[in-house]
């Protein structure tokens, strides 16, 4: 007798988000530079999540409807590593082949730094300092891009614990 061993959860879903967000990339890159940087993009964010709650889900059916906390988090919080690992990447990967379209970015990411210094508060001379501080190096680097990725995950880890703070659970003690 064989047996077929199942693919891991965390791959699988990790996959279907990676697709998801290769997928997004391209639309909003379809749809211009507002698309690409706007509040649109915060989208992608609700179907990483969307994603990931549903492995953890998928996880806990697959065990008899029971998964530690423990484990929920590592299924969660590694689909939604592994999606935004590769949506950064593939959009890295993007600008670096369509400069016209990179170049085109930077007015739209000027404005929205501007306005999001003003929606704090900041003085006039703080924000021209920022303002110059992106005008002056490249936003879009790996470097910088992976910088971003990295503070998007400390994020995402918080959401995670409460995801898996609802999807996972304790092992009943009689």
């Amino acid at each position: 007798m064989t047996t077929t061993k199942k693919p891991s959860i965390v791959l699988l879903y990790g996959a279907i988000a990676a697709g998801v967000m290769i997928g997004f990339t391209l639309v909003t890159w379809r749809g211009g530079p507002e698309a690409f940087i706007g509040r649109a993009g915060y989208i992608k964010y609700i179907l990483l999540i969307g994603i990931a709650l549903i492995a953890g889900i998928a996880a806990r059916k697959q065990n008899d409807s029971y998964l530690e906390f423990r484990q929920a988090l590592k299924i969660i919080f590694g689909v939604m590593v592994i999606g935004m690992a590769v949506q950064t990447l593939s959009a890295w990967l993007l600008l670096t082949i369509d400069t016209k379209f990179k170049h085109q970015l930077m007015p739209v990411l000027i404005a929205q730094t501007e306005a999001t210094y003003r929606s704090f508060k900041f003085s006039d001379e703080d924000i021209t300092r920022m303002v110059e501080q992106v005008k002056a190096g490249d936003p879009f680097s790996l470097w910088n891009m992976l910088g971003g990725l990295a503070r998007i995950y400390i994020i995402l880890f918080l959401v995670s614990l409460g995801l898996a703070a609802a999807v996972g659970q304790r092992k009943k003690v009689n």
